[in-house]
């Protein structure tokens, strides 16, 4: 019956009939829903292995990965390890994506099997792990046996933020964390000397330049995954990393000093506040950790917290990716129970941005409750369509705005 159902259907879709092929593709997709024995796995994996045309439907590979790996098994691991490197690109990327999504200790060491024979001949996608981080089991297998990866480039972008969404979860507890802390220290000792010798002063456009942005990712994402990590050498970057020019940097460095029980100069907090792309990121931050009463009381206004909202919005990588040169706060408005604020904006950048061309641009942050002191989620309708400001009369862009704005980001 196994070699009927999984042997037909592969034999099916090297028909020379394109609707028998179609058809097959369709019978595929409905076995997903059923639980397969183990030797359904296994023939399933050796299809996904094997030689599929141009006449073949799209993905057909990953299609059978899908369909052996949908009720993981520990014992499909050998044969998944085995034939992954004949699976197609899509068919490896979907292999992980089912692994971490089962995201218990089993898929765990195959995943690991499968890095530690794949890596080396740079068959391991890129694709995120944090779904492996649902579970204590799957931590404690692969904390910290994948610092062995880190030093991999296509790899450690993703293993440092499996780090980091493990150790926000509260998830390390049972694990020991001094090798991973060696590694992550190791990791930014020579990337703290590029950074500090391409900052410039503060408030210029360096940080937007390719170079650093590229550099500066790997570096935030050192220092926040070491804000949870034990040691002296820790410590010292940490407390380095509160004088960098990069606004980024301090604000992290400032919130693992904090967890690791080390005051911080009200400077620092001063300095992250003021700049508008970290405000809001602060004022969040403290919130959840209960200790709004660091953040400096100047920039707790409405008006101040909408204005790093609007920024916050504007940086992410689908927007203006950066933060703009100009930004104005043009007018507030209520929402016809007044008990809502929303702030209206206007914002520009300069050459040779592409967005320079367009001049002053509309967006809207909010909303705001008027009686109560903002919350660390504020900006459900925050948005701008990057309408020319002289398009629309100020209300015309609130009501158009608020009309197109979408929930905010997770």
């Amino acid at each position: 019956m196994a070699k009927e159902r999984i042997t037909e259907v592969a034999e099916m879709l090297h028909s020379p009939d394109k609707a028998v092929r179609l058809a097959a593709a369709d019978r595929v997709k409905e076995l997903i829903s059923l639980t397969l024995t183990l030797e359904e796995k296994r023939l399933a994996l050796q299809a996904a292995a094997g030689e599929w045309g141009s006449r073949s439907p799209p993905e057909i590979s990953a299609t059978f990965v899908l369909l052996a790996l949908s009720h993981f098994s520990p014992e499909s691991s050998s044969t998944t390890v085995e034939l992954f490197g004949r699976f197609s690109g899509k068919a490896r990327a979907v292999t992980v994506e089912m692994l971490a999504s089962h995201g218990d200790a089993e898929a765990a060491k195959a995943y690991l099997l499968l890095a530690r024979r794949w890596t080396s001949q740079g068959l391991m996608p890129e694709v995120s792990i944090d779904a492996f981080a649902r579970s204590k089991e799957a931590v404690n297998v692969l904390i910290p046996a994948l610092i062995e990866f880190v030093g991999h480039i296509g790899l450690k972008e993703w293993i440092y933020s499996f780090f980091l969404e493990a150790m926000e979860k509260a998830l390390v507890a049972e694990c020991d964390l001094t090798p991973v802390a060696e590694a992550v220290v190791g990791a930014y000792r020579p990337i703290r000397e590029q950074i500090q010798a391409m900052q410039g002063p503060p408030g210029g456009d360096w940080p937007w330049e390719d170079q650093y942005a590229e550099i500066r990712c790997e570096a935030t994402l050192l220092i926040d995954i070491m804000g949870y990590l034990p040691g002296e050498a820790v410590v010292e970057i940490l407390q380095d990393a509160l004088g960098s020019n990069d606004p980024l940097l301090p604000f992290l460095a400032s919130l693992g000093l904090l967890r690791h029980g080390y005051a911080v100069p009200a400077d620092v907090f001063y300095a992250v506040a003021s700049n508008p792309e970290t405000r809001i990121r602060l004022y969040r931050a403290l919130a959840l950790i209960g200790r709004l009463e660091l953040f400096p009381a100047e920039f707790a206004s409405h008006e101040a917290l909408a204005e790093s909202n609007m920024v916050d919005w504007l940086v992410f990588p689908t927007e203006l990716g950066r933060p703009p040169h100009e930004i104005e706060l043009m007018e507030i408005f209520t929402n016809i129970t007044g008990q809502l604020n929303y702030y209206l904006f206007r914002f520009r950048t300069y050459e040779p941005h592409w967005s320079a061309r367009d001049g002053w641009m509309a967006g809207l942050s909010g909303p705001f409750e008027i009686s109560k002191p903002p919350p660390a989620d504020v900006g459900e309708h925050t948005f701008s369509s990057f309408t020319h400001w002289d398009e629309k009369t100020p209300r015309g862009h609130f009501e158009a705005i608020l009309g197109s704005s979408k929930p905010a980001r997770g």
